[in-house]
């Protein structure tokens, strides 16, 4: 491989990651203005708008980042079956040629992320027929918040679509970072650990 093709593959991940993370906060910022349009635009306290939709679009970016940090985390083999030795070959001898006392990083957050992963889908699978009715009564409930609506009346359909496509957006934007963000950057600190 020539030099130039070695530089162009080492560049290839920041160029992807930098589109990726400018697509993400233009994304963000895009939903950021569409929410502060749509609480200036709806009737009633302008404030307590913007704050419980800004709230619910953080709370649901975290939660989709955690969601992408448990399914990135990159896995490490623990059995030691396959090592790799000084000069970067695999080799399937028990003791390998590394000094005894290297570090080599744990493998306990990988497997309670698999753990985690597992579980939760397949008891998502299981109960996705049920989870209608509680996120209908939960966007319901954001757009109530997002809305001139009392208690007890019916919550208007705009709000009701502005809160779904709050949730739905910042969520999907917090896995996918979560996501790239784990795989790339902590599986590359990962890998410059075990070399």
């Amino acid at each position: 491989m020539t030099a130039a093709a070695g530089k162009r593959t080492m560049r290839l991940p920041r160029v992807v990651t930098g589109w990726l993370a400018l697509l993400s906060g233009a994304l963000a910022l895009a939903g950021s203005v569409v929410i502060v349009v749509y609480c200036l635009a709806t009737e009633g306290p302008h404030l307590r708008y913007l704050a419980v939709a800004l709230t619910t679009a953080m709370a649901s970016f975290l939660v989709g980042c955690l969601a992408g940090f448990l399914f990135g985390i990159p896995r490490v083999v623990s059995t030691g079956a396959l090592r790799l030795t000084r000069d970067g070959k695999v080799s399937d001898d028990p003791k390998p040629d590394a000094p005894t006392g290297q570090f080599t990083p744990s493998t306990n957050l990988s497997e309670i992320s698999d753990w985690l992963t597992k579980l939760l889908l397949g008891a998502g699978l299981v109960q996705l027929g049920n989870l209608g009715r509680p996120a209908g009564a939960f966007v319901r409930e954001i757009a109530q918040g997002i809305s001139t609506t009392s208690s007890g009346a019916p919550v208007s359909a705009g709000a009701t679509a502005m809160a779904g496509a709050i949730l739905v957006l910042y969520l999907v934007l917090g896995f996918l970072d979560g996501y790239v963000v784990t795989t790339l950057w902590y599986g590359r600190r990962l890998s410059e650990l075990q070399v």
